[in-house]
């Protein structure tokens, strides 16, 4: 549908992601790769049985880590940008 389409129905969409694109060290592309990232983490560990040897132990904790640094590190980020105005 076109957005003026939208509007006349009373469907009002707003995407601002110029402060994103304006950071060029923080662009769109790295934030869905990280969020990808992370959600792969995340299904890999629920789904992991937890008795698999050494090996998968240890990616287990790398992405335990993973799972806590992706998000901080993407708040870290954002937040001044979207702060900044």
């Amino acid at each position: 549908m076109k957005p003026d389409r939208l509007l006349r129905y009373g469907v009002k969409i707003h995407l601002n992601m110029d402060t994103l694109v304006d950071n060029p060290s923080m662009n769109k592309s790295e934030i869905v790769q990280l969020a990808t990232l992370w959600f792969v983490v995340l299904i890999f560990l629920q789904t992991s049985s937890g008795n698999d040897g050494p090996v998968m132990m240890g990616i287990g904790i790398f992405a335990l880590a993973l799972l806590w640094v992706i998000p901080l590190y993407l708040l870290r980020k954002i937040l001044p940008k979207l702060q900044a105005g």
